[in-house]
């Protein structure tokens, strides 16, 4: 996926946003920051869909990486999802957490 996006740039000639979901699912505690660090806070446009085990928001990564945010959202559930009621509210934090 890295390498059609870089495709895509190039050939583009601009630096479209890009998007990630749950990008540290599957690595390591000590890897995810050195692939935040280097894939997704590179200084382009990045839109990082992840849960609060991923990046924990009381946690060193968070804030190590809090002032290169621009924002966050957490987008919060309510009601029974087979329900008539069910809706999903967005928030302007991070499971609680402000930048």
């Amino acid at each position: 996926m890295l390498a059609f996006y870089e495709a895509l740039r190039r050939l583009a000639k601009l630096v479209p946003p890009l998007v990630v979901d749950t990008p540290f699912a599957r690595l390591d505690k000590e890897v995810r920051a050195n692939v935040l660090d280097q894939l997704y806070l590179s200084g382009h446009q990045s839109i990082i869909l992840t849960t609060n085990s991923e990046v924990d928001p009381d946690g060193p990564m968070f804030e190590t990486i809090g002032d290169r945010l621009a924002r966050v959202y957490t987008l919060r559930p309510h009601g029974k999802p087979e329900g008539t009621d069910y809706e999903v509210r967005i928030t302007n934090d991070y499971f609680g957490r402000d930048l």
